[in-house]
């Protein structure tokens, strides 16, 4: 249970017991006390002094219990917004310390998978210069070859004609 503003009394409101108050509620009193008995001069002559006292101070320990029931309801207020902010950020920090770690990670595959990429990328412009430079190689292998046929073939053609003329005579 929470205490008062008043002194943390367990007594009714009311109660003849005072209990002890902090030097600004005091304060406080006092200035009342001094403001209210100045004020009512006039009114109050026929009423006991005493009376019109306790009266004053039973009416400002009604003003001051009320006032601390709004701060403390203020206070219970304020506190339950920080609690609530608090898990609200902290939350936010644990979520957005694990999305950091992942965009980190995510970061270094992309990386790797570049240079990956890239080395994929070498190798294959390797492969297509040797592809070329033997496809090259082929083609002057074939012009040679092709070359040697047709002398070969146009020397073996001279041959079988020469043959054919030979054989009927």
């Amino acid at each position: 249970e929470t205490e008062s503003i008043v002194g943390g009394s367990a007594e009714p409101p009311g109660s003849l017991f005072l209990t002890p108050l902090s030097p600004t509620s005091m304060r406080v009193i006092t200035a009342t006390v001094f403001a209210a008995a100045a004020s009512s001069g006039a009114t109050n002559l026929s009423r006991n002094p005493i009376r019109r006292v306790v009266s004053m101070l039973q009416d400002m320990q009604k003003k001051i219990e009320a006032e601390g029931k709004a701060q403390e309801k203020a206070f219970h207020k304020f506190q339950c917004y920080c609690e609530t902010n608090t898990k609200e950020l902290t939350s936010a920090m644990v979520e957005g310390q694990a999305k950091l770690d992942q965009l980190g990670s995510d970061i270094e595959g992309a990386e790797a998978a570049r240079k990956q990429t890239l080395s994929d990328l070498a190798g294959a412009k390797e492969d297509r210069e040797e592809a070329n430079k033997a496809i090259e190689d082929s083609e002057e292998m074939r012009e040679k070859e092709n070359k040697d046929f047709t002398s070969e073939s146009g020397e073996l053609k001279a041959n079988i004609e020469a043959m054919g003329k030979a054989i009927p005579a």
